[in-house]
């Protein structure tokens, strides 16, 4: 939440400096974003903690990918 802050901060200061029409756009566009970026991250945490309790000794690869 504080990186939504910051942008937040930072996109009003823009709209502040120039009142122009595209800032309130983009300045929407991005805090909705973002909102939905941090409501997907809190939507998933506990679901990941579930998973992660329930495979705690999982190897990350379990198959080599022929990658270097």
């Amino acid at each position: 939440m504080p990186l939504f802050g910051g942008l937040v901060t930072m996109n009003l200061g823009q709209l502040l400096l120039s009142l122009a029409p595209i800032w309130f756009v983009l300045f929407g566009v991005t805090g909705v974003g973002f909102a939905l970026a941090c409501w997907q991250i809190l939507r998933d945490a506990p679901r990941a903690e579930a998973f992660l309790r329930e495979h705690p000794g999982d190897p990350a690869v379990s198959v080599p990918t022929g990658s270097r």
